[in-house]
């Protein structure tokens, strides 16, 4: 938190003005996301100088962090400077950020996202107290995680009282800056363009700087800067030094150029401000340039030569001259060029040491990790080959390899391999290689490292978990005999320590699975289970029942839900593994909801969102899925978006669970007749890669287009669409095949294909003839009526479907029971049926009937789920989202996103609106 100076600006009241309107709707918490685009010395930051001037005088907090070019690989680091996360003496929160970034989030689990979600939190938290200005400089340089932070703050920015602002040059290009420009908040803020200023602009800011107005020369030559501030105020600087101004000719009170120059340059202007220098300040001046555009006052105290008192005069001295500027604890050149200048002008040969002689000093000084290894890494930037040189940086990346895994993986790939030799290997560096080389998806060279390690006389502790990690990539690669032959020869050393034995052993039971061979696999699972309990290997333990459940659940779903109940109990064992128990949990999800146990799913939930928040606050992209699913399935539709929403922006080529992310959207879609939706989601599931993981993918993408098609009257495209996953071979794998096979007998029927009814209907029979599971056999029933036109039937399995939380399922069931009564002549049940199907779709916002339009309110009060009631109300008493999410136990995230729809569909501008559009009735509630 830091407060800013009065800074003079000149030419720039537009945008000034544009900004300081932002700050009173702010403090009402509607908030604002802006950025600041200029070319450098455009005034980008001065501007914003102004604008915290004003925020500081109207009660905000002033957070201000800066990105840095040398330290692009460096995840979240200007945030964390910004919010003061390894200030010392800091509240718990801060701490807790901390120990995050020194061991990680846990076995299994990037730290990032949960530190991007500890980040937001302490947002969130001074917002509560005051509002907010966060400023972030240089975003030219964002790093992917910061530019992921920003977006979810700039999402959110127009609930909170916070005024979010970036600058960044004007061309800057990459994925990371696109985010920004993307992400400013759901109204897209402005996006302020500062031009060049105009002569009366220089002429107003030449007259502060000299105080005198300038002369015809003098004018003619600061229009020749392009309009750049920088450039004009260095330039006045250069002509002072030199003394080339005199009096104007006229005996007015100008001042003017003595002689004729040629036009001024920014750089030209730095160069000159350089050349005046002091050897001693120039030393000065260049030690700091090392630490970057920006850095901690005692950070520089630590890399300098000399007492505090001693060092106390050149601060000053350089402040004086406008070289640097203090910012509370934060010391930045004034102009960055001038620290590009200055270090441009250290030795290319002698700049590596000085950041290996400051990192080396910062470690002395207990400085944060994020310090010492910013000035390794730049050290290692300057060169292709480089490797630590001396004893000290070769000791230090060796103890510290662990924390830097978990800190910048990227980074650790740089800093370590270098150390890697592989005629003598060190196991533990390399297993760090490895770590960070999956935390990173560089995958090609895991193989590689595993490899000569086994070939080297590692310790059988590090042979077990190299040969773990080389099973794993061959597995993916499709190798699946060559995983087999690197699991058989550990397996078969005889020293590997058990809870290796028993990674392996699990490890195993899927290979042998996809090798056809079940019994083998599920030998390997149970022996896996057996080492790990004797051994307390619990990540072993569960991942064995986990695969096993995994194999059960299309074929025995009891089966599935005691493996993974064992699963569970074994994970919570392990405080390490929460993460894994995260994904545990929602397989529970799966298995219970295939058994209607409707009372315990809701359970699971709570204890799923709980073991989330303790393990970081970040839920897993498969469990943000299948809650998506659960959602989907009960017809809770609003709150299955509201759980993917953040998802739907993200590139999917990042995760094939990203295509099922929209494919369920676009079966969400169809049923609700929004086209431009559909054809929206369809398109980005266009060139998905098929394979194992496709399977749930490819059922709603069918059941979407199915139900497109007969919305469109179609039924024979419908029918079509769906018979594509009637794969004898592979139906059992299709766990969604009981929900769309009753869809199939529906359409085909329609289409007069009895046939291809029959058999869809014959199909669902024998697989719900597999196990005792009531919902396969009443999938079954459900057919088996549609194909007699039994009314009565339909309305038993209807019934069913009502009991166990299936409204979509319900709603169709009864409108297929109201066509058999009314085939039968019974025209009083048919109405019947047909208006509680329709009371049933309008709840889902499904059209009912093929040509009906939507029946969603989409505006006002009752247009809200009954989540977003909820919630509305406890906005209304002023409760924050994080309040709102820990008293619902729902991730923040997710309470942003009904807060945005709550607006929307209100017609409100801020959560401090809500109050007065709650009803009077709490009947109404």
């Amino acid at each position: 938190m830091t407060e800013s100076p009065s800074v003079p600006l000149f030419g720039r009241d537009t945008e000034l003005a544009r900004l300081t309107e932002l700050l009173p709707q702010a403090r009402q918490g509607y908030g604002e996301a802006v950025l600041i685009e200029g070319e450098p010395g455009s005034g980008k930051t001065t501007l914003v100088q102004a604008l915290e001037a004003d925020a500081l005088a109207a009660g905000f907090t002033l957070v201000r962090g800066c990105c840095d070019e040398a330290a692009g690989e460096f995840p979240l680091l200007p945030v964390l400077d910004a919010l003061g996360v390894h200030r010392r003496g800091e509240d718990a929160a801060r701490a807790e950020i901390r120990q995050l970034l020194r061991t990680g989030a846990g076995a299994n689990q990037d730290a990032i996202p949960a530190l991007i979600e500890r980040l937001l939190g302490l947002v969130e938290t001074a917002c509560e107290e005051r509002p907010v200005l966060l400023f972030i400089d240089d975003l030219q340089w964002v790093d992917d995680a910061t530019a992921i932070w920003w977006q979810r703050l700039a999402r959110q920015a127009d609930q909170l009282p916070l005024l979010l602002v970036g600058a960044v040059r004007s061309r800057a290009v990459g994925a990371a800056v696109d985010a920004l420009r993307r992400g400013r908040t759901r109204r897209q803020g402005p996006l302020l363009r500062l031009g060049p200023l105009d002569t009366a602009a220089l002429t107003a800011l030449a007259e502060h700087h000299l105080g005198a107005p300038p002369g015809p020369r003098l004018t003619q030559l600061l229009t020749g800067t392009g309009g750049s501030p920088l450039c004009a105020v260095e330039f006045l600087g250069h002509v002072g030094r030199e003394g080339l101004l005199r009096p104007a000719a006229d005996g007015s009170r100008a001042v003017d150029l003595a002689t004729e120059l040629v036009g001024a340059t920014l750089a030209g202007a730095v160069r000159n401000r350089i050349s005046h220098l002091g050897p001693e300040d120039r030393e000065f001046l260049q030690t700091l340039s090392v630490l970057g555009p920006e850095f901690g006052t005692q950070e520089a105290l630590a890399v300098l030569d000399g007492s505090a008192r001693e060092l106390a005069p050149r601060f000053t001295g350089a402040q004086a001259l406008g070289l640097i500027g203090l910012h509370g604890s934060t010391t930045a050149f004034r102009n960055p060029l001038l620290q590009e200048r200055l270090y441009e002008d250290i030795p290319l040969a002698l700049r590596a040491s000085l950041h290996t002689r400051a990192a080396e000093r910062l470690e002395a000084a207990d400085a944060p990790l994020d310090r010492v290894l910013r000035q390794l890494t730049k050290a290692a930037a300057l060169s292709d080959s480089w490797a630590p040189r001396g004893s000290w940086s070769r000791t230090w990346l060796h103890e510290h390899s662990e924390a830097l895994v978990n800190r910048a993986p990227a980074i650790a790939v740089e800093l370590l391999s270098p150390l890697l030799d592989p005629a003598a290997p060190d196991g533990r560096l390399y297993l760090a290689v490895v770590n960070a080389l999956h935390r990173v998806h560089r995958l090609e060279q895991v193989p590689v490292l595993c490899r000569q390690l086994l070939a080297s006389d590692a310790d059988p502790a590090t042979v077990g978990e190299a040969s773990f990690h080389l099973a794993i990539q061959l597995h993916i690669a499709g190798r699946l005999v060559e995983s087999v032959d690197v699991i058989e020869q550990a397996l078969s050393r005889g020293d590997i320590p058990p809870r290796w034995l028993a990674t392996l052993h699990a490890q195993r039971g899927p290979i042998e699975h996809h090798l056809g061979r079940p019994e083998a696999a599920q030998h390997h699972l149970d022996r896996a289970i057996e080492l790990g309990r004797s051994c307390e290997a619990w990540f072993a333990v569960g991942l064995a029942n986990w695969f096993s459940a995994f194999f059960a659940e299309s074929v025995d779903p009891h089966l599935a839900l005691q493996r993974i109940e064992d699963a569970i109990d074994a994970l919570r064992r392990d405080p390490s593994e929460r993460y894994t128990l995260v994904i545990a949990l929602s397989g529970r999800l799966r298995a219970l909801r295939t058994l209607d146990r409707t009372a315990d799913i809701e359970d699971t939930v709570d204890s799923l969102r709980r073991t989330t928040e303790h393990s970081g606050g970040v839920t897993p992209l498969t469990t943000t899925v299948d809650l998506a699913k659960l959602r989907f399935q009960q017809g809770r539709w609003d709150e299955a978006t509201a759980e993917i929403d953040h998802l739907v922006d993200q590139d999917t080529a990042e995760h094939w669970l990203l295509f099922e992310v929209h494919a369920m959207l676009a079966a969400i879609a169809a049923h609700r007749g929004d086209d431009a939706a559909l054809r929206r989601h369809l398109d980005l599931c266009a060139d998905r890669p098929t394979g194992e993981f496709d399977f749930d993918t490819r059922q709603l993408l069918a059941l979407a287009n199915a139900v497109a098609a007969d919305r469109a009257g179609d039924r024979s495209r419908a029918t079509t669409a769906l018979l594509e996953c009637l794969d004898p071979e592979r139906i059992r794998q299709q766990g969604m095949r009981f929900h769309w096979l009753p869809y199939l007998v529906r359409f085909a029927l329609a289409a007069g294909d009895r046939a291809a009814a029959a058999h869809a209907a014959e199909v669902c029979r024998a697989e719900a003839e597999h196990a005792a599971i009531v919902y396969w056999q009443q999938a079954a029933a459900h057919c088996e009526a549609l194909l007699a036109g039994d009314a009565v039937a339909l309305l038993d399995v209807a019934a069913y479907y009502q009991r166990t939380e299936r409204p979509l399922e319900h709603a169709q069931t009864l409108q297929d029971a109201a066509r058999a009564f009314t085939a039968s002549g019974d025209h009083r049940q048919a109405e019947d049926a047909a208006g509680r199907a329709a009371a049933e779709c309008r709840r889902l916002g499904v059209p009912y009937g093929a040509d009906a339009p939507s029946a969603r309110r989409e505006w006002g009060w009752e247009s809200l789920t009954a989540t977003e009631q909820r919630i509305a109300r406890m906005a209304a008493q002023a409760m924050s989202n994080p309040g709102i999410a820990a008293e619902l136990n729902l991730p923040r995230r997710t309470v942003q996103t009904h807060v945005s729809r709550i607006l929307t569909k209100l017609g409100l501008r801020s959560r401090v609106e809500i109050p007065h559009h709650i009803p009077a009735d709490p009947a109404a509630w």
